[in-house]
């Protein structure tokens, strides 16, 4: 595997050069609403050029769950929307609730037409913004040099990394969840979602989420409603049938007799 190394305007690129050891890049959009990254569009225009695929990545500055829905909107309106992943980076206490304030910015995102929303969280506030309890589709954290202690798909594992072809330090990343580096590469086009229930009470639907969450530490599951007093956990995405499947096949041993189903979306 090569590298994955997210970039912003304190990093110069030579994507002739850098493209040769990038397997993937995460993109530096904005620092809040009001700083637009100096290097954005350039970065875009070097990962397009070479074949780099990419994702985008905005520093959060929100005060209330409203402007948390804002900074999404700018974000949605600045970045380029070829970008696979959308990553909210929560690195400073902005709000009492960042929980809340986090879940506003990615619900947000997902309306606009985001397919993924990740999540940036720092090590150290991992516990007081609750992200374990925001519903992403991906957790990415950093720490140096030891792993981090908390469930996630993408370690940060160094702020000194070094690529030919840019300038000076460079964040590196490893992948240390259940995602393939072709799910956050977006490199096959069809997923896949697991479907269980139906479920006739909040409360039941809500307990069979946690069961489930606490099985497939790391994956995606939230809850669907369908209608009144009709429920519905999904799991996913999947970009690969064979992962599904298997999975599938994991949920249905741990949790026999509920309904599950595997959905081509």
């Amino acid at each position: 595997m090569g590298v994955i190394a997210d970039l912003s305007h304190h990093e110069i690129v030579n994507w002739s050069r850098a493209s040769k050891q990038l397997d993937f890049a995460i993109l530096r959009v904005q620092d809040g609403s009001r700083v637009i990254d100096r290097e954005y569009q350039k970065n875009v225009t070097g990962c397009k050029a070479y074949g780099v695929p990419f994702g985008n990545y905005a520093f959060c500055r929100f005060v209330s769950e409203n402007d948390a829905r804002v900074e999404a909107r700018d974000f949605w309106e600045r970045g380029d929307k070829d970008a696979t992943i959308w990553f909210a980076d929560i690195e400073v206490t902005t709000m009492d609730d960042m929980r809340a304030g986090t879940q506003a910015f990615i619900d947000e995102l997902r309306r606009l037409g985001a397919k993924r929303v990740g999540i940036y969280v720092a090590h150290h506030k991992y516990k007081e913004f609750q992200a374990d309890k925001i519903n992403a589709d991906a957790v990415w954290i950093p720490r140096y040099p030891n792993k981090p202690l908390f469930p996630c798909d993408l370690w940060q594992y160094s702020e000194t990394g070094r690529v030919d072809g840019i300038s000076g330090d460079v964040d590196l990343n490893y992948l240390t969840g259940t995602k393939p580096l072709k799910w956050f590469t977006g490199s096959v086009n069809t997923n896949f979602q697991i479907h269980i229930g139906d479920f006739d009470e909040l409360t039941w639907a809500g307990d069979s989420k946690r069961e489930v969450k606490e099985f497939l530490e790391g994956y995606g599951v939230w809850d669907m409603r369908l209608e009144k007093n009709a429920y519905r956990l999904i799991v996913g995405d999947f970009c690969d049938e064979a992962w599904c499947d298997e999975t599938l096949q994991r949920l249905k041993e741990r949790f026999p007799g509920y309904g599950m189903w595997k959905v081509n979306i």
